[in-house]
C-alpha cells in the first residue's frame, strides 16, 4: 500500500535516530536489558519492515504497527521536557498521561484485532502463502512475517514500564497535594 510505502523510510528515519540518541534516553531508571531491548527491535524492524513492503506480503500489519510509532512523538516530547528540567510541570503530567492513554489504546488495545487476525489466518501458513500467490512467497517473507508477534511482545513489556511509571507519577502527585 502506498500508505505503508510513504511511511517507512520516515520510520527507518526515526529509528536511526533514535539509535544514535540511545544513549541519552533516560526517562526510566531503566537497565541494560531495556537498551537492548530497543536496540534489538529497531534492527529488527529496520530489516523487516522493508522486506514486507518489498514483497509485499503482511503489508496490513506493518501499517498498523506504523501507526503505533505515532505515540513517540510523546514519549520524545517526555524525553525533552525531563532534559530540560521540567518533569514536575504541568505540561510533562499532561504529556505523560497522553501518552499513556494512546500507548495503552494504540499499542495494546490495539493489538488484539491484530492478534485475532494472525490467530485465524496466520501469514506464515502454507494454504494462505499458496493462495496469496501460487508457488509461494519469497523465503525472506515467509521468515520475517514469523516475527509478527514479537512487537506485540514487546509493546506488552513497555506497556507494563508505561502503566508503572503513570501509576507512580499520579500517586507521587497525589501525596504531594
Amino acid at each position: 500500500p502506498l500508505a505503508v510505502r510513504a511511511l517507512t523510510p520516515v520510520t527507518l528515519g526515526y529509528f536511526v535516530a533514535d539509535l544514535v540518541l540511545l544513549s541519552q534516553w533516560q526517562l526510566t531508571k531503566g537497565s541494560q536489558v531495556e537498551r537492548y531491548l530497543m536496540l534489538v527491535h529497531h534492527i529488527a524492524s529496520m530489516g523487516v519492515w522493508p522486506a514486507a513492503i518489498y514483497f509485499d506480503w503482511v503489508a496490513r500489519y506493518v501499517i498498523i504497527m506504523l501507526s503505533y510509532e505515532s505515540t513517540s512523538f510523546l514519549l520524545t516530547l517526555l524525553w525533552v521536557l525531563n532534559a530540560a528540567g521540567y518533569k514536575k510541570s504541568l505540561a510533562y503530567v499532561v504529556t505523560g498521561f497522553l501518552f499513556t492513554i494512546l500507548f495503552i489504546l494504540l499499542r495494546l488495545v490495539g493489538a488484539i484485532p491484530q492478534l485475532i487476525a494472525m490467530y485465524w489466518a496466520p501469514p506464515w501458513s502454507d494454504s494462505l502463502m499458496q493462495e496469496a500467490q501460487p508457488g509461494g512467497i519469497h523465503w525472506l517473507a515467509w521468515l520475517f512475517s514469523q516475527s509478527l508477534i514479537l512487537p506485540h511482545v514487546m509493546n506488552l513489556f513497555w506497556g507494563a514500564k508505561v502503566v508503572e511509571g503513570a501509576f507512580n507519577t499520579f500517586s507521587g502527585l497525589l501525596k504531594n497535594n
